[in-house]
């Protein structure tokens, strides 16, 4: 099913560049440091430690503003926040492009940081709310993809500045897609589930009509109202049937991040020169297979994501990641040549980006944006987007320093542990959600069924019948106060 038969063309149109743009914005600015950094360290005379306050600064500031996101996104919505996103993109990349000090740095990529944390809730929890649930999947995905590109175009990036190290230009280039993110998102209709939410209908209605058309919207309209009646008394996301979707959606997240993909990420051009690719400008061209196979299984992802399911696509990136760390770690152990170990290494990581891309990649947005009722999926999301960068900030500015204190075999070994116990959770909690509702998920959760069965079929039907002469602008009137 395409996009344009679903929206109208306005907004199919803004909805894809705007995806692209945002991801673009999010991808280059995690991964632009990983060759920045190489010109940079120098420049300033950096310790290990600053290279790692720098390097994390983009997941500190995406941390803070996640903790802030889930109530901002309930009182302002979705669209409101993508602006301020692309506001701050365009700021923090002119003061890291112009900065003269460490400190200016830092504020910049904090600032960058608050954007991405923003962008990072918003964005899928947003496509989540207006995609049709047999391609929610594909298209909460898409932005994945959209991600990966920006990283991959990252390292493109570094590679045209390599020769002349030019850090300044690198940072800059994130100005110019802001300005055109921010002119785009007039386009974006607002959540008709954040209008519901905040008791806005007739708002709702007209969002329905234009993204499912009026038949379609007559349905999903009284089954996003009878689900926020349901739970109008319920709305603290700490209630004892929230719990486990909370605490499914927050390890997930965190076993996203703690199995290293983004040490591989910011630290990919440092990898390699430890292994033997010592120019800078070869350890940045190796670094750039690492982005093109991240856009390339991302792609598969979008493709089979709503066939294959979220539980068998995760437990087997999984699976693919922890072996992959087993070869890195063997590769460092062992007495090996420089010229092996630099080749042996390069294809361990590829397989590992290849697995997260397909796997822990899309799902750590996927889902905690389906799993949470509407009345509380704001915070949920907030709080699992929040344990996201939390982690990615430890994984970030710890990774450089034992790296340089311990090895990579005790860096690596840390990620191996921490994939085998996510692999272990997933399989015992994980439940499949492909081609089930939002609504169906939510009525699952507030009957209070186990996480394995949130993707069945609800024990009762919790939406309203709708008979063939139902005019859906008597239900509208009958909510109006």
């Amino acid at each position: 099913m395409k996009l344009s038969k679903l929206l109208t063309p306005m907004i199919a149109a803004s909805a894809a560049i705007v995806g692209l743009l945002f991801g673009y914005l999010f991808g280059y600015d995690v991964g632009i440091i990983s060759g920045a950094i190489i010109f940079v360290k120098p420049y300033f005379m950096l310790s290990s430690s600053q290279v790692g306050l720098i390097v994390s600064a983009v997941a500190f500031g995406a941390f803070i503003s996640a903790l802030l996101c889930g109530r901002l996104g309930d009182r302002y919505g979705r669209k409101n926040l993508l602006i301020i996103t692309a506001i701050l993109f365009g700021i923090g990349s002119l003061i890291c492009g112009v900065s003269t000090s460490i400190d200016q740095l830092c504020t910049g990529r904090v600032i960058l940081g608050v954007a991405v944390g923003l962008g990072s809730f918003t964005a899928p929890l947003y496509i989540s709310e207006i995609s049709p649930k047999n391609i929610r999947g594909r298209l909460v995905t898409f932005n994945q993809f959209a991600i990966t590109l920006g990283i991959c175009l990252a390292y493109v990036v570094n590679l045209v500045f390599a020769q002349s190290g030019n850090w300044r230009a690198m940072l800059l280039m994130g100005v110019l897609p802001a300005a055109l993110l921010l002119i785009m998102l007039v386009f974006l209709p607002k959540s008709p589930r954040w209008l519901m939410a905040r008791n806005q209908p007739k708002k709702a209605k007209e969002v329905l009509e234009k993204i499912h058309g009026y038949v379609q919207a007559v349905a999903e309209f009284n089954e996003i109202r009878t689900i926020i009646d349901k739970e109008r008394n319920k709305t603290s996301i700490f209630n004892r049937q929230y719990i486990k979707p909370l605490l499914l959606g927050v390890t997930i997240s965190i076993i996203t991040q703690a199995v290293g993909i983004n040490a591989i990420i910011y630290y990919a051009p440092v990898i390699f020169k430890l292994t033997g690719f010592s120019k800078n400008t070869t350890a940045i061209f190796a670094t750039l297979g690492v982005g093109m196979t991240n856009v390339l299984f991302t792609l598969l992802a979008i493709l089979i994501i709503d066939k294959v399911g979220r539980r068998k696509l995760l437990l087997s990136g999984l699976f693919g990641i922890v072996l992959s760390l087993a070869v890195i770690i063997g590769a460092f152990s062992e007495d090996v040549n420089a010229v092996s170990l630099a080749w042996l290494t390069l294809v361990a990581m590829l397989v590992f980006i290849a697995c997260q891309a397909f796997s822990t990649g899309p799902a750590c947005w996927l889902i905690p944006a389906e799993i949470f009722p509407t009345k509380i999926r704001s915070a949920g999301v907030g709080i699992s987007t929040a344990c996201n960068w939390g982690t990615n900030v430890i994984v970030a500015f710890l990774f450089p320093v034992i790296l340089s204190s311990y090895g990579a075999v005790a860096a690596f070994s840390l990620f191996l542990v921490i994939g085998v116990i996510g692999f272990i959770y997933v399989f015992f909690k994980l439940p499949e959600t492909k081609g089930t509702s939002l609504e169906d998920i939510e009525a699952n959760i507030l009957q209070g069924a186990p996480l394995r069965q949130l993707g069945s079929a609800p024990l009762a039907d919790i939406s309203l019948a709708v008979s063939p002469s139902y005019d859906i602008n008597d239900q509208i009137n009958c909510t109006l106060p």
